[in-house]
């Protein structure tokens, strides 16, 4: 006597996209891993109830719930036993994140700090920086000055977004040699039209008032048209930090 073996279904859980709306974006295939040609399939939704015209081995699922399924081996009539568990998948729906702020603290410091906030979406996110490995976390500590790219994903696939951020920090020198490299001396990534920056030399002599933001094209090491030599130079800048007025004093060099 023959014993045929019955067909194994095995199905793995899956996640649907759909917007806040209800709208779905991206829906999930389930597999049986089984071939169309030796098997027939029934396919039950999360009431037991056999979904009409679901006969193939893989179902695309665009609502959430427990899907299972029978498999039938045609030649052997045997069929799969419907209490397996590899035979049912449970679908989740997902929200993607659809905005992000993000905010620097720790101005002009070796410490300066992004957060990231999502107010949206209701997958697991997970950030990077500068297409850096993924982490759980939405801060991002001891980040250089200059520009950024923060990325947020969902682990759903739900969720893909990127911005761009500028960290605010100052040159801690500059090389005004016509090089076209570090030409000239700013505050990187401040952009605040009402921010104060005064250059001075060491002996407290006003020598450049500058505008701390992206059009300005910065001190290029002189005064009344004439060159200064290298040796260091002080600045102060009164700014706003995340809504709080501060100023900032310190110094930085001058090398031709």
């Amino acid at each position: 006597m023959n014993v045929n073996p019955s067909p194994l279904p095995i199905l793995t859980d899956g996640n649907i996209c759909i917007t806040a709306t209800g709208e779905v974006y991206q829906t999930y295939t389930l597999n049986t891993g089984l071939n169309d040609a030796d098997y027939d399939f029934e396919w039950f939704d999360s009431n037991g109830t056999i979904i009409a015209g679901a006969t193939n081995s893989t179902l695309v699922v665009d609502a959430a719930g427990t899907y299972s399924v029978i498999a039938t081996n045609w030649l052997t009539g045997c069929s799969s036993d419907p209490l397996l568990s590899s035979a049912t998948a449970t679908v989740t729906a997902t929200t993607p994140g659809t905005s992000m702020t993000i905010v620097q603290s720790e101005y002009f410091s070796e410490n300066a700090t992004i957060i990231v906030t999502v107010p949206d979406g209701s997958g697991t996110l997970m950030y990077s920086l500068d297409e850096g490995a993924l982490q759980s976390s939405n801060t991002f500590t001891g980040v250089s000055a200059g520009e950024h790219i923060v990325t947020v994903i969902d682990t759903e696939g739900c969720t893909y977004m990127t911005q761009e951020v500028m960290v605010i920090d100052y040159p801690t020198y500059f090389t005004p040699n016509g090089d076209g490299i570090n030409d000239t001396w700013n505050i990187v990534g401040l952009n605040q039209a009402d921010a104060k920056l005064y250059i001075y030399d060491r002996y407290g002599k006003l020598l450049k008032q500058l505008s701390a933001t992206q059009d300005s094209n910065g001190w290029d090491g002189t005064h009344n048209q004439e060159q200064l030599p290298s040796t260091d130079y002080w600045f102060t800048l009164d700014y706003t930090e995340n809504g709080v007025a501060k100023q900032f004093k310190a110094h930085f060099s001058l090398n031709r």
